[in-house]
């Protein structure tokens, strides 16, 4: 029913802005302990905050992610599988530029396995440290 498809609506959306805010709030963390930069010299804080109005936007449902460049970090990568796990699936998952290791990578692909997203079919992991493993 509308109501319903309604209901549903407003809980990827909430689930989607938490999300963000998540990573966000990782990323500006970690801005504040190293002061690190992008390569076109933009605090890293500032390109994960653009997310910010990118989730405002109720352009739902989401089917593609794009955390490019927003030092996810280990806190970042448990909220994106949580979210994976418990919303609709995504077709692309962007996260190129990240730094992440192999270990991070190990915790999505679990995490992946574990979930109900079966329709990702692109994920993007460039310019990433995955050789610890």
């Amino acid at each position: 029913s509308i109501h319903q498809n309604s209901f549903k609506s407003h809980n990827e959306k909430k689930a989607v802005r938490k999300l963000v805010n998540d990573v966000i709030n990782d990323a500006e963390s970690e801005v504040k302990s190293d002061g690190s930069i992008d390569k076109n010299g933009i605090p890293t804080a500032a390109n994960a905050s653009s997310l910010r109005s990118s989730v405002a936007n109720d352009a739902f449902p989401l089917v593609c992610l794009s955390l490019n460049r927003v030092k996810l970090g280990g806190r970042g990568i448990t909220a994106i599988v949580k979210f994976l796990c418990e919303n609709p699936p995504l077709k692309s998952l962007h996260l190129n530029g990240n730094s992440l290791s192999g270990t991070s990578l190990g915790v999505l692909w679990k995490g992946l396995g574990e979930g109900t997203n079966s329709e990702l079919r692109s994920l993007l992991l460039q310019s990433n440290q995955l050789n610890d493993r």
